[in-house]
């Protein structure tokens, strides 16, 4: 996540993200239920024609959604790790108002501020979190 745009993305992202990690563990934390065996009378009736492995399919399921939660987590740290760079007053309530999940049209109207300026405040934002990201890869911090 090096690219301009991606950093963009992932500041308007970032509340959704965060709600969407959360529901993800709970979701990997549950053991589905059409997993368990089959007791009693239930496990004598004939099945349906289609083949079935619903392990199989609980493991893809996992797996998919396991890639999805390490890939927003990565994106919410980056965002974490490198909003430490934002020191202007300014900028640190754009940058608060974009986390909490705000439009650029509401952050305007919350600071009285244009809407051409709260873009270039976050264009400088996202300009500073690159910036501070090149050089920790640079100089091999992780991040």
């Amino acid at each position: 996540m090096k690219t301009f745009h991606d950093i963009e993305n992932a500041l308007r992202d970032y509340s959704w993200m965060l709600k969407e990690i959360s529901r993800l563990q709970d979701e990997l934390n549950i053991t589905n239920a059409k997993m368990t065996a089959t007791y009693g009378i239930e496990a004598t009736l004939p099945k349906g024609d289609g083949i079935s492995d619903p392990t199989g399919r609980e493991v893809i399921n996992r797996d998919r959604k396991n890639k999805t939660l390490k890939k927003f987590i990565s994106k919410v740290d980056f965002i974490d790790v490198h909003s430490s760079v934002i020191y202007d007053d300014r900028e640190l309530t754009v940058l608060n108002c974009l986390l909490d999940g705000m439009s650029i049209v509401s952050i305007s109207q919350h600071m009285s501020f244009s809407e051409r300026k709260v873009y270039s405040i976050k264009d400088e934002i996202v300009k500073k979190m690159k910036e501070n990201a090149g050089i920790a890869e640079n100089a091999g911090i992780a991040g």
